[in-house]
């Protein structure tokens, strides 16, 4: 049986092909119904394969394309990576050792030479963080009205959220069922958070986490979590 080169997010695949624990915790949280928006993870099996293949290659420290076109026509035709139908974020499934590596956002996997320069670019920005893997997460943008970041700690009794833009008002959520009363008083996409983190906690139990999130006016979404331990 050929390696794979890609898994889906929500296959419950990552794990067993030793995906970075960014991406296998994506993967997990899908494979569990928790709303992931839809993505696949690029293997590093598939850089090694392109490499090998020469249709990536590594000149002064950087990820280079040498035919676009061909690069294209192989992931969709010979991997058979199934289109996209919407604007994609390309991101590292790993983070880096002291800063983040940027995502790619708004990106059209049809479009060949944007795709493939954003494919060079996030794979670049993984070799400069000196990662022993090449996976790549491909998912579909969400466009949020609300986004931030939640801090869940296990000994807390309520989840601490940071919302991204100024206008929007940090708080705190309470985890008691009995809170039914203030739970009417809480906007809209706070009420659909507070049952995303309610629903994170069941699937990755006891821990310090720190969750991602967007909201698009109808689904919470969840875009990342790692453990509190972990510091990019």
């Amino acid at each position: 049986m050929a390696t794979p080169l890609f898994v889906w997010l929500g296959s419950g695949r990552a794990r067993r092909r030793h995906v970075p624990a960014k991406g296998q915790y994506l993967d997990q949280a899908a494979r569990a119904g928790l709303p992931v928006p839809a993505g696949a993870i690029l293997l590093d099996d598939l850089w090694g394969t392109f490499l090998k293949n020469n249709l990536v290659a590594i000149s002064g420290g950087r990820a280079i394309i040498p035919d676009p076109e061909l690069f294209h026509n192989t992931l969709f035709y010979s991997v058979r990576l199934p289109r996209f139908n919407n604007l994609v974020a390309i991101r590292a499934a790993v983070d880096g050792n002291e800063h983040p590596i940027p995502p790619c956002l708004n990106l059209d996997m049809n479009d060949t030479p944007r795709a493939t320069s954003a494919l060079a670019e996030v794979w670049t920005a993984i070799l400069s963080a000196g990662s022993e893997r090449m996976d790549i997460l491909i998912m579909e943008m969400i466009h949020p009205g609300h986004s931030g970041t939640a801090i869940s700690l296990q000994e807390a009794g309520e989840d601490e959220v940071i919302p991204s833009a100024p206008e929007d008002k940090g708080m705190s959520l309470s985890r008691s069922s009995r809170q039914h009363s203030a739970e009417y008083m809480l906007p809209d996409y706070a009420r659909r958070l507070r049952l995303l983190l309610r629903g994170t906690r069941r699937t990755f139990g006891k821990g310090d986490w720190r969750i991602d999130w967007l909201d698009d006016g109808r689904i919470c979404y969840l875009i990342q979590i790692k453990p509190m331990a972990i510091t990019e």
